[in-house]
C-alpha cells in the first residue's frame, strides 16, 4: 500500500511538473510576442521638434488604437487600445492575438474629454505591462518619474502623478465623470500613499489601473494634466 501511495504521489509530482513547464514556456512565448510587437509599432511613433507624433499608418495594424502612453525611462511604452467592452484585451494582444499578458486599453466608457481616463493592463511578473507601478512605491522613483505623456493621433498630453494607492476594484476610481471635480482630486490625493506636491489647475486626470496581490485588490496610479500642445 506505502509503494503505490509512493507511485501516486510521484506521478502527481511529475505531471504537476510538466504543467509548470508548459506554463512557463506560454509566459515566455507571450511576453516574446509583446516585445516583437512594441518593437514593430515603435516606427509609428516620432519625434520631430522634440515632439512626439503618432502616425496614422498605426490604424492599419489595429484599428481600435486610440493613442500612445510613455513615462520615459521606465518600461511603460505602449500603443493603447479601445473597443466595446473591458474584457477583449485581456487576454488579446495588439494583433488580435490570443495573449495572456494582454494589452494596454482604455475603458469603452472613455471619450477623450472625459475628466477621468481609465487605463487598464496587467501586473506581469516581468514587469511588461503594467507590471512595473510597484516601483512607484518608492519616492525618489516617482518623483524621478512623474511625467507621462500620452500621445494621440491629434494631440500630445503631459501628465504629472500626485496619487498612488491600493485600492478595491469597485472603488470610485473607475468613475469618468465626478460631481464635484475638485472635492474628488483632493480625495484621490489624500488616498496616496506616496505625499506629493498640490495638484496644479487642471481638467483632467488619467488614471493606470493594474491587478495586484493576486488580484486582491487594485494598484492605482492617478495623474493630473498639466500641458497640452498641438502636434
Amino acid at each position: 500500500m506505502k509503494k503505490q501511495a509512493y507511485y501516486v504521489l510521484l506521478f502527481v509530482f511529475i505531471l504537476l511538473m510538466i504543467l509548470s513547464l508548459i506554463s512557463i514556456l506560454y509566459w515566455r512565448k507571450d511576453n516574446q510576442k509583446t516585445k516583437e510587437i512594441v518593437s514593430k509599432e515603435e516606427i509609428h511613433l516620432t519625434v520631430e521638434d522634440d515632439r512626439y507624433q503618432l502616425e496614422r499608418d498605426i490604424l492599419k495594424d489595429n484599428p481600435d488604437t486610440v493613442g500612445w502612453i510613455l513615462i520615459e525611462g521606465t518600461n511603460i511604452n505602449y500603443p493603447v487600445v479601445q473597443t466595446d467592452n473591458n474584457e477583449y484585451y485581456l487576454n488579446h494582444d495588439f494583433s488580435h492575438q490570443w495573449n495572456d499578458a494582454g494589452w494596454i486599453f482604455m475603458d469603452y466608457r472613455n471619450t477623450m474629454n472625459d475628466q477621468n481616463l481609465i487605463l487598464y493592463g496587467h501586473h506581469r511578473r516581468d514587469g511588461s505591462m503594467f507590471g512595473s507601478l510597484d516601483s512607484f512605491f518608492d519616492q525618489e522613483y516617482s518623483l524621478k518619474h512623474n511625467t507621462l505623456v500620452f500621445i494621440t493621433l491629434d494631440d500630445v498630453s503631459e501628465y504629472e502623478i500626485f496619487s498612488i494607492y491600493r485600492s478595491p476594484a469597485d472603488d470610485s476610481y473607475l468613475d469618468t465623470h465626478f460631481e464635484s471635480f475638485e472635492e474628488e482630486l483632493l480625495k484621490i490625493k489624500n488616498k496616496s500613499e506616496i505625499p506629493f506636491e498640490n495638484i496644479s489647475q487642471t481638467s483632467q486626470i488619467l488614471t493606470l489601473s493594474t491587478c495586484h496581490d493576486n488580484n486582491r485588490d487594485r494598484l492605482v496610479l492617478h495623474f493630473f494634466k498639466k500641458i497640452e500642445r498641438n502636434t
